[in-house]
């Protein structure tokens, strides 16, 4: 999604680290699309926010569930995002629709963000790969060093982290190809959504 943020509208939906290194920039005049990763960076965190909220008021073991609340509103707001980029996201956008469509992709990948905080007992972050490279290095650190149980929650927190790592760069290759078709992007982000859903649901019902 980022890079196809990038391809369409110069700036990151995800990496936030680099919108704010836009806007820095541009309040020093050297990036007339500061603007829109300022919209951007907002968006995200209230994304984030609004998936932490969902999952809050979501009692585990009742309904709706946590896990599928949060990835119903993710899908709603992927869905949202290709309807506003299927409305704006036509020639070349100035820069008020640049802003608007970086702010529906932003509110997405914070929802997405917020839904995948933690993935199997471990803190997992899918769009913050600084901090996903750090943990990495902890954790192998804690592998090497450590004995029973904190061994092998290293080893799961390693193997999650290169997970994550791989999944982004893989996903900015596809994102690259088809970046010149969106409706493309967001049609495989959907049914990659879906397919998660529906594996988690069957794999807690085996249980």
């Amino acid at each position: 999604m980022d890079a196809l943020a990038v391809t369409r509208y110069g700036v990151f939906v995800a990496n936030q680290s680099g919108n704010l290194v836009h806007v820095g920039m541009g309040l020093a005049g050297r990036d007339p699309l500061w603007l829109a990763s300022a919209c951007s960076i907002g968006a995200f965190g209230l994304g984030a926010g609004v998936a932490f909220g969902v999952r809050r008021t979501c009692d585990p073991g009742h309904r709706p569930d946590p896990a599928v609340a949060g990835f119903c509103l993710a899908l709603a707001a992927l869905l949202l995002w290709a309807v506003v980029g299927a409305a704006l996201d036509r020639g070349a956008p100035g820069l008020d629709r640049r802003a608007v469509l970086a702010a529906a992709g932003a509110f997405f990948m914070g929802c997405l963000g917020g839904l995948f905080a933690r993935t199997a007992g471990i803190a997992t972050t899918i769009t913050y790969q600084s901090g996903t490279v750090t943990k990495i290095g902890t954790r192998v650190v804690a592998w090497i060093t450590g004995r029973g149980e904190a061994r092998r929650k290293a080893s799961q927190g390693v193997l999650l982290g290169l997970l994550g790592i791989g999944g982004y760069v893989s996903g900015s290759f596809v994102g690259a190809l088809v970046g010149i078709g969106p409706m493309l992007t967001f049609a495989l982000a959907a049914a990659v959504l879906v397919a998660l859903m529906l594996t988690l649901r069957s794999l807690r019902r085996r249980r």
